[in-house]
Parts: C-alpha cells; sequence; structure tokens
C-alpha cells in the first residue's frame, strides 16, 4: 500500500495489536495500520451494530450516553464562538447521531452531515428533525462547490482510506477563506509512545492512519489549508484516552472496561462471576485515579504532548493537483523526527 502522504512504499513497525500493526513510513513518518481492510470489512465494521439499541446508541451505559450529549453540547458551542452569529452553512463529516448539529439548528444556522450508519442517520432525521443528513461517504454527497462557512471532522478523518483525496474534496465544497477543523487521537503523543500497544487511541482495524500534527499538517497544506491553530487537549478525549488505556497496561485485558461502556455488561462476557468483579474493580480504580489522570492530560496538552490534536484550517485559493500534492509533501517531509517511537 502506497504511503498517501509522500506515495513512498517501505515502512517499520512500530506496534503490534493482535493480529494488526501500526507501521511508520520511513520517507514522511505517517503511521498505518496493516494489513489494510477491504471494502466488505469496512461495512461490517461500520455497520447498524456501531450505533446500537435504543436510540442507536454508542454507549450503552446510561452516565457515558449522558456525558456524550453534554460534549456534543459543548462543540456546537465552540463551532458557534468560531463562527459567530448565524446565519452560516456548516457541514459535519461523520455527524454520529447529529447531536451538535441539533444544537446549532436551534441557533439558526443551517446544520448539515454525513454519516455511513443507517440507524445512526434514521435517528438524526426522526428523532432530532435533522433533515440534512447525507447516508453516505462525502464523495457521493455531490455538494456544490464552495457552498460550506465552516467543516468539522471529529475523529473521523483517521478512519478515511483515502484522506488526501478527502482533504481535496473538503477543499471544493469550503468556500474561500473558510475554516476546515480536523480532530484526531495524536499518535506522536507521550502516552502514544510510552503506552504502545495498551494505547485505546490505535482503534486498529477502525483507525487506518495514525497522526500527529506534523503529518496532519503537512498533508493539509498539500491540499490547499493553512494551518491557523492547533491544541493538544479535548476535554471530551484526552482524560478519558489516558486512564482507560492506563487501565488496559495495569490489567492486561485488551480495554474492557471501555468495551463495557461501548457495548454493555454483554460485551465483556460478564454472566461470568470473574469477569463481572473484574469490571467493578476497574471502575472503582478509574475513580480514584479520575482526578490525577485529568490533571496529567491537562498538562500533557500545555506540553503539546497530549492524547489528541485538533487543528483549524483556512482554505486557500486554489488547490494543487493530486499529483502536485504527492510531491509537495515529498519536499516538505524533514528528517525521521519519530524514529524513537519505533521498536
Amino acid at each position: 500500500m502506497a504511503c498517501p502522504l509522500c506515495r513512498g512504499r517501505e515502512t517499520e513497525v512500530c506496534v503490534e495489536i493482535g493480529v494488526h500493526q501500526v507501521r511508520r513510513c520511513t520517507g514522511c513518518g505517517l503511521l498505518s495500520t496493516w494489513p489494510d481492510l477491504t471494502r466488505e470489512q469496512i461495512a461490517r465494521l461500520y455497520g447498524d451494530c456501531y450505533y446500537a439499541g435504543s436510540g442507536a446508541r454508542r454507549f450503552q451505559l446510561g452516565p457515558a450516553e449522558m456525558l456524550m450529549r453534554l460534549f456534543r453540547y459543548g462543540r456546537a458551542s465552540r463551532v458557534r464562538r468560531v463562527l459567530g452569529r448565524a446565519p452560516a452553512r456548516i457541514l459535519d463529516v461523520g455527524c454520529g447521531r447529529g447531536y451538535m448539529l441539533r444544537w446549532l439548528q436551534d441557533w439558526g444556522y443551517e446544520a448539515h452531515g454525513t454519516q455511513l450508519s443507517s440507524a445512526a442517520v434514521q435517528f438524526a432525521r426522526e428523532d432530532l428533525g435533522l433533515a440534512n443528513i447525507y447516508h453516505g461517504d462525502l464523495s457521493e454527497a455531490g455538494y456544490p462547490g464552495e457552498w460550506f462557512d465552516f467543516i468539522s471532522l471529529y475523529h473521523v478523518f483517521e478512519h478515511l482510506p483515502d484522506p488526501v483525496e478527502q482533504l481535496r474534496e473538503l477543499h471544493r465544497v469550503l468556500k474561500a477563506d473558510a475554516l476546515l477543523y480536523l480532530e484526531v487521537p495524536n499518535g506522536g503523543s507521550l502516552p502514544a509512545r510510552w503506552l504502545k500497544a495498551d494505547w485505546l487511541a490505535w482503534d486498529v482495524p477502525r483507525h487506518r492512519f495514525h497522526y500527529d500534527v506534523d503529518t496532519l499538517s503537512r498533508m493539509a497544506r498539500a491540499c490547499g489549508f493553512a494551518p491557523v491553530r492547533a491544541h493538544f487537549f479535548s476535554l471530551e478525549y484526552s482524560p478519558a484516552t489516558l486512564l482507560l488505556s492506563l487501565l488496559a497496561a495495569a490489567f492486561r485485558d485488551q480495554h474492557m472496561l471501555f468495551r463495557c461502556l461501548t457495548q454493555g455488561f454483554a460485551g465483556v462476557g460478564t454472566a461470568a462471576p470473574a469477569q463481572s468483579a473484574r469490571v467493578l474493580v476497574q471502575g472503582a480504580v478509574a475513580c480514584l485515579l479520575a482526578a490525577p489522570v485529568f490533571l496529567a492530560s491537562v498538562l500533557l496538552g500545555w506540553g503539546k504532548a497530549g492524547d489528541t490534536v485538533g487543528i483549524y484550517f483556512r482554505k486557500l485559493q486554489t488547490a494543487p493537483s493530486r499529483d502536485a500534492s504527492v510531491e509537495a509533501t515529498r519536499r516538505m517531509a524533514g528528517p525521521a523526527a519519530m524514529k524513537e517511537f519505533c521498536a
């Protein structure tokens, strides 16, 4: 598989997670998951089981679901602060069930979203009253050129099989000088390097590529975007990622607590008393560690080494061709700054 950033084919193994590997491109440093997935495997990963149960919920335990809704309100509030007063046309790629868009719609914005899960799309349309949700990939939606005032991808970009082509489509549909926001797990973070296979945010094989601020910025620049501002802490993702990763490293159980949160107790086989007890013990330890881990996560973000990286990009007037984009990333590629990350 050719690297989408520099088209190189030489890689080295950084992390092994079960039958999968995270490999680093020796030409540009981009991390990717091997082996790659087929279309059929991708369809199974994002079938209706991804958003399941009553209300097409991503998290099956009530407290986690409530927190998710609060975080979506926080996303909407940040978008409103960036854009200012309505009206404006907004696109959220991979919008989940649409809670962020519902808040923005209530505040007077024209809210659009794309989503692969039919269960999530049905919930967004029928339960939240969002008419502008496209069921499918952005490349298939056919939005007019220079149509959106703001586009966001929250923890979606790492799932994409062809990120360069997606950036080129985002450039096409975004208005001149408008903003694009990309937020992804930070594959160059200290926790990712320290915890290796226990780091929750590798999430293989769903996450096809793994970015740091350098590779994400270079890829976007090559497709006609200029980085404006970056941050390395997400209240929604960073503390939880660090906490659950530390628990996985301590208990050596392949993220049992996270699977319980997303799939319910049935997802971790808690019919066995020993399994149930293990989940309860981890929950108690998580409560004890929550405050110090939160502080550590804030400090890591302040030091630009946190579990999450989010970057605002401004669209430039023209985007280079696909071949020119590849050549641009080759010129921008520097020394192997992440060499020490590899085993």
